[in-house]
């Protein structure tokens, strides 16, 4: 039952995590066997929004909450330099 309701109900998923390292692996973990919807590792939140809003839009979706709060929230753990 959980498998339907995430079958329509997910786009996509972002992953976020600072160490390199560790997104390397994660990808690779991905390659091998990943979700059977997108998803993607990134290192900044503020990225693996965009990502997920630009899915949202190829589906003619919205956001379960305004994009505004997204990018808001992104903010806060965007202190790394690019």
């Amino acid at each position: 039952m959980i498998s339907k309701i995430v079958d329509v109900n997910v786009v996509g998923q972002a992953f976020i995590v600072s160490s390199p390292i560790a997104r390397g692996a994660l990808t690779a973990v991905f390659w091998i066997n990943g979700p059977p919807w997108p998803a993607k590792v990134f290192a900044k939140q503020s990225q693996g929004l965009a990502w997920l809003e630009g899915l949202l839009k190829l589906e003619n979706m919205s956001a379960p909450m305004p994009p505004r709060w997204w990018k808001e929230e992104a903010q806060i753990g965007d202190n790394d330099p690019p």
